[in-house]
Parts: C-alpha cells; structure tokens; sequence
C-alpha cells in the first residue's frame, strides 16, 4: 500500500495495477523487488511482470515461490 499512495481499503485484490490504479512497471518492479526481500524469495529469471497484472497475481506467486500450491488467479489478459 506505501507504494501506490493509496489508502489501503481503496485498493482491491483483483484490480489491475497499471490499468485501474495506475501503478507503471517501474513502480511495480519496485514493489515485487520488495516482496522478494521480504519474503526471501529467490530472484527468478523467468518471472514476468506482465504475467502477474494484480495483487492475487502476486499473491499466488509468492506462494508458489515458498513451495505451496494456492490457488491459480485468472491468467492475464493478452
């Protein structure tokens, strides 16, 4: 939430961050190079940041990085 200058009961879990908050790449590398560091997750070549347009995408990611299998959010739009 401090990255996007949003309160946190505006943003939504399924909203696109560039699309519907705004939030460019820039910001959101910024913020998955966070969730990285905090969550002590391995830096992944293959991760594309395009692949994962909203929080549950990320959400699912960081599970999936830690070895749990969540659930699949909706796969991006093309």
């Amino acid at each position: 939430v401090s990255h996007t200058g949003y309160p946190a009961d505006f943003i939504e879990m399924d909203q696109d961050l560039e699309g519907e908050l705004g939030i460019d790449t820039v910001k959101q590398a910024e913020i998955m190079a966070e969730i990285r560091d905090r969550f002590r997750l391995p830096v992944d070549e293959d991760f594309v940041l395009a692949d994962h347009p909203t929080l549950n995408h990320f959400t699912a990611y960081i599970v999936k990085m830690q070895g749990g299998a969540g659930p699949e959010p909706e796969p991006a739009p093309a």
